[in-house]
């Protein structure tokens, strides 16, 4: 079976019921929302000193309550908050944000979502990481959806520089 700290381990099962209690509250209580986003930011902060199958899932953990907040309206807020933790994140959790927020969207998008998603991109050292059954599609149809609608959204020269790295990789 796995250790304390791995997969499915006690440190896992353990971290359930809190995260069960976040959600409720996320749902619930709109006026604590702020205060949550600044729990997970303490949560992140020390998940950067834990050794990487711990702060792996802390991060996961931490980017799936900010979508949780994202889709309850919190959009640009929790959009800022991706784009500081996003480069201190390791590969498999930038996807997983990635495929949270275009997960969590549809068009029409607006000037500031389609910024820092790009923004989000431009952080991602491998967008090659987001050719997984679950994200191509999502990220594709974003890709082609600004592509097509560039000169709607006034890109400045970092999100022009995302987005054709992100054009220059197939999608299909």
């Amino acid at each position: 079976g796995a250790g304390f700290e791995g997969r499915g381990g006690g440190f896992e099962r353990l971290a359930q019921p809190y995260v069960r209690v976040i959600q409720h509250i996320v749902l619930t209580h709109p006026s604590q929302r702020e205060w949550v986003l600044g729990m997970l930011g303490r949560v992140w902060a020390l998940s950067l000193e834990m050794a990487t199958e711990e702060k792996v899932h802390a991060m996961e953990l931490s980017v799936d309550m900010l979508v949780l907040l994202l889709r309850q309206g919190m959009v640009l807020r929790c959009l800022s908050v991706m784009c500081r933790w996003l480069p201190t994140a390791e590969a498999e959790v930038q996807r997983r944000c990635l495929v949270g927020v275009l997960g969590a969207a549809a068009p029409p998008y607006s000037l500031r979502f389609v910024a820092a998603v790009l923004g989000l991109f431009g952080v991602m050292q491998n967008l090659e990481l987001l050719h997984h059954q679950d994200s191509k599609g999502l990220v594709g149809e974003f890709v082609d959806h600004v592509r097509e609608q560039r000169g709607k959204y006034n890109l400045d020269d970092d999100a022009n520089k995302a987005l054709e790295r992100a054009i220059a990789v197939s999608w299909a």
